[in-house]
């Protein structure tokens, strides 16, 4: 447990319950601390930070309950969501939600009141859910909710951690395969990868070459009918539901048109830029209206010198 940074929150007296989070201490996680009132939820939420890219994190579980105070603390539990989701950088929301109603592949539910909430949450707020495979049993109740499509590349089961009857949600893979539960546990654990781009800008960049686009030169009637034998339908509303995914896909083909369409120039440019010290710069600018005042000082001689000729 020293590699890691134990993020937690009991339930109940006995302390029989709640949720539990391990960030690896080689990211920065800043816990957030929620308002009193949802104190009686068993939510998580911090933030994750590598090299200044941040990610809101939420970790949830919702007691699988649907009667009037199972309706209340799923309405606590949207609010606190809906008031803490970020909207600067990118949310993952991990958990049991106890939601088994869901069709996820059409987003739709039963009319119940709870699965509704859910559904009216993940449409509202723009989320995605990543998870399309069971984890307990028949049932798809361990959800990934993010605002952002392209943050998770794939998802894949694994088996539950100790006791748990839940999928656990962990680590990195590249294919969607089930595998079976760990120990006691009816549920199994569910690996996924964030595909960040988190890199340390240097503070001198290379000489490079650039393109830049020729737009004079560029097909736009070529673009236009590129546009035009685009399903736009299939895209938007089938293959990119939330408003942020849809947005994504739709900037991705105009810019595809674009690469195509559109002619670039190369040029090398150089972005090294010196950084000299404080005393340094101060020196250099009195250089500079030093050569300024004898410029002057050589115009007035000049100026002087023609009127005594004269």
């Amino acid at each position: 447990m020293q590699k890691y940074t134990v993020i937690r929150k009991d339930w109940g007296p006995a302390r029989y319950r709640g949720v539990v989070a391990l960030v690896s201490r080689q990211y920065d996680a800043v816990i957030i601390n929620l308002a009193a009132e949802f104190n009686v939820l068993e939510v998580l939420c911090f933030d994750v930070i590598c090299h200044g890219c941040k990610i809101r994190t939420f970790v949830v579980y919702r007691p699988p309950y649907y009667d009037a105070k199972a309706q209340h603390y799923m309405d606590l539990l949207i609010k606190c969501l809906t008031e803490y989701i970020n909207v600067k950088y990118a949310n993952i929301t991990v958990g049991d939600f106890n939601c088994p109603k869901v069709n996820w592949v059409g987003y739709t539910s039963c009319n119940d009141y709870i699965h509704s909430k859910l559904i009216n949450l993940v449409s509202t707020s723009g989320l995605c859910q990543f998870v399309h495979f069971p984890t307990r049993g028949d049932n798809l109740l361990d959800l990934i909710l993010s605002t952002d499509n392209q943050i998770l590349n794939t998802v894949s089961p694994m088996p539950p951690l100790g006791h748990s009857d839940h999928i656990m949600d962990n680590q990195i893979l590249n294919t969607v395969s089930p595998m079976p539960p760990l120990g006691h546990s009816d549920h199994i654990m569910v690996q996924f990868t964030l595909e960040l781009q988190c890199y340390e800008t240097p503070r001198h960049l290379p000489d490079r070459s650039e393109s830049t686009y020729v737009w004079r030169k560029a097909d736009y009637e070529g673009i236009a009918n590129y546009l035009n034998n685009i399903d736009w339908y299939h895209l938007v509303y089938c293959c990119n539901p939330s408003a942020e995914c849809a947005w994504k896909a739709f900037v991705a083909v105009v810019w595809n048109a674009v690469d195509l369409y559109v002619p670039k120039r190369t040029s090398v440019t150089n972005r090294c830029r010196k950084h000299h010290p404080t005393d340094i710069r101060k020196s250099i600018t009195k250089k500079k209206r030093l050569g300024e005042s004898t410029a002057e000082i050589r115009l007035i001689l000049i100026a002087v010198s023609d009127t005594e000729t004269a």
